[in-house]
């Protein structure tokens, strides 16, 4: 409520701003009397540390023993890699053996390819003439050589 006193009485008079402003500020600040408790000189907390210890901040001893732990990660993770190599070399050797025995135990001999009969077949018997039988005869010959 007081400001909206104060902001009417600013508006209706321009003059008197700058005197309100002044008023409503303080330009002394209360400070707090010092107590007598406070003009004891402090004593300094001493940590007995040991001749093989140092002191550490928490925020890197924290960020020491995060990447101590990726290290450690890292190195289960090399070795599983390490695994699974040597398990898919195990497996290549034993396939490439296996081929080897296969390609062994096939026989190294083609088939044999069908011999041609001189005499016609049984089926066509019925239009064809004495000319095409011989003609199939000799075209078997030239085809196929014994």
């Amino acid at each position: 409520m007081a400001l909206r006193g104060l902001a009417a009485d600013m508006a209706r008079n321009t003059a008197g701003i700058w005197k309100a402003v002044a008023d409503a500020v303080d330009p002394t600040p209360p400070r707090p009397k010092p107590d007598r408790a406070a003009e004891v000189e402090p004593v300094e907390a001493t940590i007995d540390v040991d001749a093989g210890q140092m002191l550490v901040p928490i925020d890197a001893w924290t960020r020491i023993l995060e990447q101590v732990g990726h290290v450690h990660e890292a190195g289960q993770q090399l070795a599983e890699a390490r695994e699974r190599a040597a398990r898919a070399e195990t497996e290549n050797e034993f396939l490439k053996e296996q081929l080897r025995n296969l390609k062994a135990q096939r026989s190294p001999r083609r088939p044999a390819a069908p011999v041609a009969s001189t005499e016609p077949p049984a089926s066509t018997t019925s239009t064809a003439g004495p000319r095409l039988f011989r003609a199939r005869a000799v075209a078997s010959r030239w085809i196929s050589p014994s």
